[in-house]
């Protein structure tokens, strides 16, 4: 009997914002599903920003991947299929090991409606991509609602942003032909975090493809060597029916409400509006946002992604949906910087 890998969401907005925020970069991706984690890594057509997701197996109501397995998925038709899904409804999706389908069934809270969709996978071609650690010098953490508002805000005027970050605070600058504008956000407290926590898969031996000429960086990336994932989660057993397990009752975690600034050395950086808006998209995906940056470095932007519920508890986080954009370099903003960076001390 081929191995089969089953996982259950609830509720489906989760999934569904998850998925249209992946929408957004790539029209087409790998699901890596092993029996701790779900990964996502890819680039967009420009090799300019790329998107990292990660799903904890213990963040779902129930998981279960008796196999590693790789499945090819076209984006826009997932989106479609959870389009069908009411915004409080169930979402399992399983898939056997050397098939060509992804079923999905979508089911109201009292399983009054379900509906079964089996979505074609596809063969996609490419390297299995990999993020090596960087070491951050600045890093800001706010709610990703200001985040959204403030890239919203800048976008109409310019096509290039201006990021600089100092221990007063985050900086947003636009010089365009319409006009100009200069944002500040002073930082409430100094406590955010500067590195991110590793996966197995980003400790990796990273090996790097060689960028291609233009205006703008490239992102290193590496290929993936297959190795196993680490600590693993106790997989639901053959006999079980497969039906969603009551987690264990989340820690409350506060919300920060201000925004949180570490900065051991002043940033500057300027990065292309377009993709800042692209990233916004995660924004419905948690309430939190983290940037890091570092000179020279693809800017992170980190969202943290909220767990299924059961019975109106919450479990574990899901995971966390990263972006990193290429920094733009040539063009002469350095002015638009502003107060952030003249506070250093």
């Amino acid at each position: 009997m081929p191995a089969l890998f089953q996982a259950e969401i609830r509720p489906a907005r989760v999934f569904r914002n998850i998925v249209e925020a992946l929408k957004e970069v790539v029209a087409e991706l790998h699901l890596e599903c092993t029996d701790t984690d779900i990964i996502v890594q890819a680039m967009d057509s420009s090799h300019v920003s790329l998107v990292s997701l990660r799903l904890a197996a213990e963040g779902f109501l129930a998981y279960r991947c008796e196999k590693s397995m790789t499945l090819g998925v076209n984006v826009a038709n997932l989106v479609k299929i959870l389009k069908c899904a009411g915004n409080d409804d169930t979402i399992q999706l399983s898939a056997e090991d050397g098939g060509d389908v992804l079923k999905i069934k979508l089911s109201d809270p009292n399983e009054s409606r379900v509906s079964d969709f089996a979505m074609k996978l596809m063969e996609i071609e490419g390297l299995q991509l990999g993020i090596p650690q960087q070491e951050y010098k600045a890093s800001v953490e706010m709610p990703s609602s200001e985040f959204t508002r403030v890239i919203r805000d800048i976008t109409s005027l310019g096509d290039t942003a201006h990021i600089s970050v100092a221990k007063s605070g985050v900086n947003f600058a636009v010089n365009g032909d319409i006009g100009s504008v200069n944002l500040h956000m002073k930082a409430t407290s100094n406590d955010a975090p500067l590195v991110p926590t590793a996966t197995k898969k980003e400790e990796q031996e990273e090996k790097k493809v060689k960028p291609e000429p233009g205006t703008e960086r490239n992102v290193n990336i590496k290929q993936e060597d297959g190795a196993k994932p680490g600590e693993k989660r106790k997989k639901i057993d053959d006999d079980d029916e497969f039906d969603a397990k009551k987690p264990k009752k989340a820690e409350k975690v506060q919300v920060p409400k201000g925004v949180k600034v570490v900065c051991e050395d002043t940033v500057s950086l300027q990065f292309a509006l377009r993709y800042l808006a692209m990233f916004t998209k995660a924004g419905a995906c948690g309430e939190t946002v983290r940037l890091r940056m570092a000179k020279d470095v693809p800017l992170q932007v980190e969202f943290d992604i909220e767990g299924s519920k059961r019975d109106g508890e919450d479990t574990p986080s899901l995971g966390v949906i990263r972006y990193y954009l290429a920094p733009k370099v040539g063009d002469d903003d350095a002015a638009a910087g502003g107060a952030a960076a003249d506070d250093n001390e």
